[in-house]
């Protein structure tokens, strides 16, 4: 029932020196070739600086010194992948450690570069706001706005892992950063932890439960919190054990869990749904 999937491309793979773009086909080919063909629509992700792009902060987890680095490789990408990649998201959770620790500054200026390349390369192209981790904050709103992001996104993209019940007022500032464009969620999901150790890391039976029910609380409130697209975290099997998280839809060996049927038929049973408001169930529930 997917309509829609995100997948993730290295920077360093596809341009390994400067200008020295990757020829022949790679992974990230095949798996846009084998998605096209589905009709999945695909948003692609990046999160690296190449090494050689990395002059200044000798980071490569950060945005490069130079934005027409950054500029050329999505200039370069938006043309190869055309008509295969639908749209493109610069960067992942730029404002977490992790991924740079970049302040929304940094993350607009980055923006614009690479919305112009990408649009250069395929005019066509959906180009979202690389999306920003947490709950939406007034201050990275007024950020938005202050330097004018706005012509610079098709869509605004944020990512959540808060209770479903919570959405419809966490995004408050988020709607308002979009300035009139569709709100994404490109990554949702509530961590469940694991029980088994290597190489399963099987969830509890009422862990499966709960992120079976989570499926539908989490793509319903979406739509009702003004949502235009919904995408789950993650397909395959997947951990963090820092954590000890499991949250694959597919086990280990590929097998269904339990909340993949439930987001089959989520995808079925909302394909086209509209909201039409919430009513609450005290003191917890809410249809």
């Amino acid at each position: 029932g997917i309509a829609w999937m995100r997948d993730r491309l290295s920077w360093r793979d596809m341009e390994a020196g400067k200008g020295a773009f990757t020829k022949g086909a790679t992974t990230y080919d095949t798996a846009a070739d084998s998605q096209a063909a589905q009709g999945l629509g695909v948003l692609q992700v990046f999160h690296d600086t190449p090494t050689w792009a990395a002059t200044v902060t000798k980071s490569t987890a950060r945005f490069p010194h130079d934005l027409r680095d950054a500029y050329r490789f999505c200039k370069a990408m938006g043309a190869r992948f055309a008509g295969r990649v639908r749209a493109w998201e610069p960067w992942n959770e730029a404002n977490v450690e992790s991924f740079g620790g970049h302040t929304a500054a940094e993350m607009c200026s980055f923006q614009k570069a690479a919305y112009l390349g990408f649009r250069a390369g395929d005019p066509a192209a959906i180009v979202g706001w690389n999306a920003y981790a947490g709950v939406p904050t007034p201050l990275h709103t007024r950020t938005v706005i202050a330097n004018e992001a706005w012509p610079y996104f098709d869509t605004y993209n944020i990512h959540t892992y808060d209770r479903t019940d919570t959405y419809a007022e966490n995004w408050a500032p988020a709607r308002e950063a979009a300035c009139g464009k569709p709100l994404w969620i490109t990554e949702s999901d509530r961590g469940m932890k694991y029980e088994t150790g290597y190489p399963w890391y099987e969830l509890p039976r009422g862990g499966e439960i709960l992120k079976g029910h989570f499926m539908a609380q989490s793509y319903a409130s979406s739509i009702f919190a003004g949502a235009a697209r919904h995408f789950h975290f993650i397909l395959g099997h997947y951990t963090e054990d820092w954590n000890k998280v499991q949250f694959g839809l597919l086990r280990f060996n590929f097998t269904p869990r339990p909340a993949y049927a439930a987001l089959a038929a989520v995808g079925r049973f909302l394909a086209g749904a509209r909201s039409l408001g919430r009513q609450r169930i005290e003191p917890d529930g809410h249809v």
